[in-house]
C-alpha cells in the first residue's frame, strides 16, 4: 500500500477540525432556544421589614405594597409568596417579573381578633431561578391597650347680640372621658370677651362660658377653647365660641312720621341731629341730642322756635358754634349747644324759600344752598348773608367746600356747579348723574356724587370731569361721606349702606337691620359711625358698619 501524499493528509485534517467548530456551533445555538434551560437570577425584595400597630380591638385597614423585581433586569423570572401567619394577609400568591417590568403584591392585616401583644412573623418570596431564594420580609406587629377618649361636649358656641350691651346667656360645657374614669383637665386662656369659670377640674365635670360684647367692635368673633387631659387620646379638645354684634346697632327709633335729615358731632360723646314731623297736614321741626353718644333725647327749642311748624333740614357744628337750617329761610345759631338759640335772616324778600343744606370752613365764612338754585354766603359770621349767582334754576340739595374759595353744589335735574373764587363765580359740571342728593369732596381734586338710581359719580380732578361707578344698587342714594381717599359709605333707600375701601372701585352693601330711608351718615373715624333717617331712626357701629 502506498503511502498519502503529504498534501492529502493536511486536507484530511483540515476538514475534521472544521466539523468540529460546526458541532459547536451547532450545540451553542440549540442551547439558546431551549426554553427548559433558565438563566440564573437574584431576587430583589422591599421594603424587607414592615412596622404596624394598632389598638386592640380596632382593625387595621393599612396594607404595604412589596416590590419584587430580579436581575439581570432583561431576564424574566417566576415569583411564589406566602405566609403562615394567620394575621397576615396576601393580596396575591405568584407573580412574574418579564424583565422589563416590577412585580408587587400587598400585605394586609387581619388583627381585630390579637390579644394585646407583640408578634413577629415573616413573608417568604421564592423563586426557582434565583440564586438568592427563598427571601423573607419581617413583619413586627404591635396589639396595644385601648386608652380612653377625652370628650367636651357641645364643641361650638354661638351667640348673637343685637347690640353691645345686650346679655348673654350662660353655656355649659361638659367634659368626660370615654370609660368614665377621673383624669385632671386643663383649659387654655381664651379672649378676654370669654370668661370661663374655671381653668381646671377633674373629669367628669362642667365649667360654664359667658361673652361680653361690650368689650369688642361689632361684627363677627371667633375663638377657640382648648381642653387638655393627660393620659387620654383625642387630647386637646376644641370648644369653639363665635359671637356676631350687629354692625349697625340700634341707639334710637322715635315715631312713624318722624324723619331726621342731617346730624354732627362736636365730639365722641356730643352730637345732635335734625328733622321733620309730619302729622297729617302739621309739620313741624325737632332736634335731638346726645351726651353720652349713646342715648339721645329732644331738646326743647326754646325761646327761637316758636315758629317750630317748619322742617329743618341740615345742621353744622363749627368750633363751639351750631348752625340749623331749614323750610321757609329758617336759620337758627347757637354758642351754647342749644341751651339758647338766635334767628338770623337770609335776607331775602322772599322768606319762604325752602334751605337745604349748610357748610362753614371757618366761624365766619360759609356757605346755605337751597331752592331755585339758591346759594348765599356769609363772610361775617352769619350776621348777614350775601346771594350769589349760581346761575341754576333747580333744587340745590347739598354742598361741600373744602377751604374758602374751593367748592361744589348739586341738585335736582342735572344741576352740578363747582367754584375755585369762594362763589364768585359758579360753573356748571357735566357728568353721568341725573338728580343728585349729596356732594363730599375730600379735598380740592377728590369727590363724590351720588344721588337717583343708585348713582355714584367720582371725579379725581376737581370736578372738572365725572366718571360713574358701579353699585350694584338702583335705589335712592341720599348722603355720602369719605373718611379719606379710600374709605367712605353711601346710604339711601331701604336702609341701604354701600361701603368701600378703595375710593369706590367696588362698593359693597352693607347689613344694617333696617329698611328705613337713611337721609345722613356720618363717622368720627375709619371705624365709628351713624346714620339717621326715617322714624327718627339712629344706629351706630365701631366696625365700620362691616
Amino acid at each position: 500500500m502506498f503511502a498519502k501524499p503529504l498534501s492529502s493528509r493536511l486536507l484530511c485534517l483540515f476538514g475534521l477540525i472544521a466539523i468540529g467548530l460546526l458541532s459547536v456551533i451547532l450545540i451553542a445555538a440549540c442551547s439558546d432556544d431551549n426554553p427548559s434551560a433558565p438563566t440564573p437570577v437574584e431576587l430583589l425584595v422591599s421594603p424587607q421589614t414592615i412596622e404596624e400597630s394598632s389598638v386592640v380591638g380596632i382593625p387595621n385597614q393599612n396594607t404595604v405594597l412589596i416590590r419584587v423585581d430580579s436581575e439581570p433586569v432583561r431576564e424574566s423570572a417566576r415569583f411564589t409568596f406566602s405566609c403562615d401567619a394567620s394575621w397576615i394577609e396576601l393580596s396575591n400568591l405568584a407573580g412574574t417579573d418579564y424583565g422589563n417590568t416590577t412585580d408587587s403584591f400587598s400585605v394586609m392585616f387581619s388583627v381585630e381578633d390579637l390579644p394585646i401583644g407583640s408578634y413577629t412573623d415573616s413573608v417568604c418570596v421564592t423563586s426557582s431561578q434565583a440564586t438568592n431564594s427563598p427571601q423573607y420580609i419581617e413583619v413586627n406587629y404591635v396589639v396595644t391597650p385601648q386608652v380612653p377618649h377625652l370628650r367636651a361636649f357641645p364643641t361650638w358656641l354661638h351667640y348673637y347680640a343685637e347690640t353691645p350691651d345686650q346679655e348673654m346667656d350662660v353655656r355649659t360645657i361638659r367634659v368626660y372621658a370615654t370609660d368614665d374614669g377621673h383624669y385632671d383637665y386643663t383649659i387654655d386662656q381664651v379672649a378676654d370677651w370669654i370668661t370661663i369659670s374655671g381653668v381646671s377640674g377633674i373629669t367628669p365635670d362642667t365649667f360654664d362660658i359667658t361673652v361680653d360684647p361690650s368689650i369688642i367692635i361689632t361684627g363677627a368673633h371667633v375663638d377657640t377653647l382648648w381642653v387638655h387631659a393627660n393620659g387620654l387620646s383625642d387630647s386637646p379638645q376644641s370648644v369653639a365660641c363665635s359671637l356676631y354684634i350687629h354692625p349697625w346697632q340700634l341707639q334710637t327709633s322715635l315715631y312713624e312720621n318722624w324723619i331726621l335729615y342731617d346730624m354732627d358731632f362736636a365730639d365722641d360723646l356730643h352730637g345732635w341731629a335734625v328733622g321733620l314731623i309730619m302729622d297729617d297736614e302739621n309739620w313741624s321741626g325737632f332736634i335731638v341730642k346726645t351726651s353720652d353718644g349713646e342715648q339721645w333725647e329732644d331738646m326743647l327749642l326754646t325761646p327761637a322756635f316758636e315758629d317750630q311748624r317748619y322742617g329743618l333740614s341740615a345742621l353744622e357744628i363749627v368750633d363751639d358754634e351750631m348752625w340749623i337750617v331749614g323750610q321757609s329761610g329758617i336759620i337758627r345759631y347757637t354758642q351754647n349747644w342749644g341751651e339758647t338759640w338766635d334767628s338770623k335772616s337770609t335776607g331775602l324778600i322772599d322768606t319762604v324759600v325752602d334751605l337745604q343744606d349748610i357748610e362753614l370752613v371757618t366761624n365766619q365764612i360759609g356757605w346755605i344752598v337751597g331752592e331755585d338754585g339758591l346759594i348765599l354766603k356769609t363772610t361775617d359770621g352769619g350776621d348777614t348773608w350775601t346771594p350769589q349767582n349760581s346761575g341754576a334754576i333747580n333744587v340745590l340739595r347739598a354742598c361741600s367746600f373744602v377751604d374758602e374759595n374751593t367748592g361744589w353744589a348739586v341738585g335736582d335735574a342735572m344741576t352740578a356747579l363747582r367754584t375755585t373764587d369762594g362763589g364768585e363765580n359758579w360753573v356748571t359740571m357735566t357728568g353721568p348723574f341725573w338728580d343728585s342728593r349729596d356732594v363730599f369732596f375730600i379735598d380740592a381734586s377728590t369727590g363724590w356724587i351720588v344721588g337717583h338710581g343708585g348713582n355714584v359719580s367720582f371725579t379725581d380732578d376737581g370736578g372738572v370731569s365725572w366718571t360713574e361707578q358701579t353699585t350694584d344698587f338702583s335705589g335712592w342714594l341720599y348722603t355720602v361721606f369719605f373718611y379719606d381717599q379710600s374709605i367712605g359709605w353711601a346710604a339711601g333707600e331701604s336702609g341701604a349702606v354701600l361701603y368701600t375701601d378703595d375710593g369706590g372701585t367696588t362698593w359693597t352693601q352693607q347689613t344694617t337691620g333696617t329698611v328705613n330711608t337713611i337721609y345722613s351718615v356720618e363717622f368720627r373715624d375709619q371705624l365709628r359711625g351713624r346714620i339717621a333717617g326715617q322714624r327718627g331712626e339712629i344706629r351706630y357701629t365701631n366696625s365700620g358698619g362691616n
